[in-house]
């Protein structure tokens, strides 16, 4: 699964219907596989997946929140924004900050 979510371009938004096709489980299932999982539906999942990614390639590029936000198919910054605070509990240049902030190891 995390495979077929890899290989989607970055911009692609997979539904929770799309991954219970890809499943070949009924969407009700799906949701609920997910919750019995991670506790949390499989559209959170989804949008987990993709901040996480997000967050990745901010990390190890040089372009701009703005940037990785329209990359990831985000139209607009502030729901970007939102997403990836309710996902990592920082704002992107937070998020930002700290990893830079921290001595590699």
């Amino acid at each position: 699964l995390l495979e077929w979510l890899q290989s989607l371009p970055p911009d692609a938004r997979p539904s929770s219907a799309e991954l219970a096709v890809r499943l070949k489980l009924s969407r009700d299932y799906t949701n609920e596989l997910c919750r019995a999982t991670f506790g949390i539906s499989a559209e959170r999942w989804l949008i987990q997946q993709r901040i996480h990614a997000a967050a990745q390639r901010l990390a190890e590029s040089a372009l701009n929140v703005s940037e990785v936000a329209q990359e990831y198919g985000y139209s607009s910054l502030f729901f970007f924004s939102r997403q990836f605070r309710s996902v990592l509990g920082l704002s992107p240049r937070e998020w930002l900050s700290r990893i830079h902030s921290q001595p590699e190891s």
